[in-house]
């Protein structure tokens, strides 16, 4: 299955991407990652499952998230 981010990206379930992006928690606390090694694990309609394989964690985002924290996709 494919998914289109907001940036025109395609991205492939099952296939491996570098990505960053930003995150602003709150006042104190934001995350910036950069040319972190992921994997396209599920697509479903609106959501992308991204598994991290330096946080060994899977995260869900929807296209406005992944506009919202600027995250790109090599």
């Amino acid at each position: 299955m494919k998914y289109k981010t907001y940036d025109n990206t395609i991205l492939v379930e099952g296939k491996k991407y570098k990505w960053s992006g930003y995150c602003d928690s709150g006042l104190y606390t934001s995350t910036k990652w950069s040319n972190m090694k992921c994997k396209i694990t599920k697509i479903n309609s609106n959501i992308v499952f991204i598994y991290d394989y330096d946080d060994n964690k899977e995260y869900t985002f929807t296209n406005e998230e992944l506009c919202k924290n600027k995250v790109i996709f090599k």
